[in-house]
């Protein structure tokens, strides 16, 4: 099904782990699992500018003295190179991108969306394939970073 790659780890804050325990138990205490459902989840939230964007080049990680709790795992590579192309287009890292994709999960959307907005918010399958390009440029003071999506041909 996905081909795996090298241990990864995660930083979760202390106030969410039991969260993410209880998200990770409906996963049969797989991170790569959940990592996967996530992205496949919310894609389309994330494409819709559902997480904010760091606003400098410079990468946004989480806030400090949170008690981060180290989580290592082995992530499926297609999860975590959507992860690393999210972390570029956002200028947040992949840790932070995780937690604010746990926290919108807690919201249990399918549970409190009337039924007939639930497939259009939260779409169970999508064919799109995420690409990220960074134009930056060193005759203005801006960068630019654009989202662009193509229609997964591979099925």
């Amino acid at each position: 099904m996905y081909e795996p790659c090298t241990r990864s780890t995660l930083l979760i804050p202390a106030r969410h782990m039991s969260l993410f325990l209880e998200k990770l138990k409906e996963h049969n205490w797989s991170v790569s699992l959940y990592l996967a459902h996530l992205l496949r989840r919310y894609r389309f939230l994330i494409q819709n500018g559902c997480l904010e964007k760091h606003e400098f080049l410079k990468t946004g990680y989480q806030r400090k003295h949170q008690g981060l709790m180290r989580v290592d795992f082995v992530p499926f590579a297609e999860d975590w190179a959507e992860l690393k192309c999210l972390r570029v287009f956002l200028n947040r890292s992949m840790t932070w991108i995780f937690v604010s994709l746990l926290l919108l999960d807690s919201l249990d959307l399918e549970k409190n969306l009337p039924e007939k907005y639930v497939e259009f918010v939260v779409p169970k399958i999508s064919h799109v394939r995420l690409m990220v390009n960074v134009t930056l440029s060193r005759k203005k003071f801006l960068y630019a970073r654009v989202l662009s999506m193509t229609r997964d041909r591979a099925g």
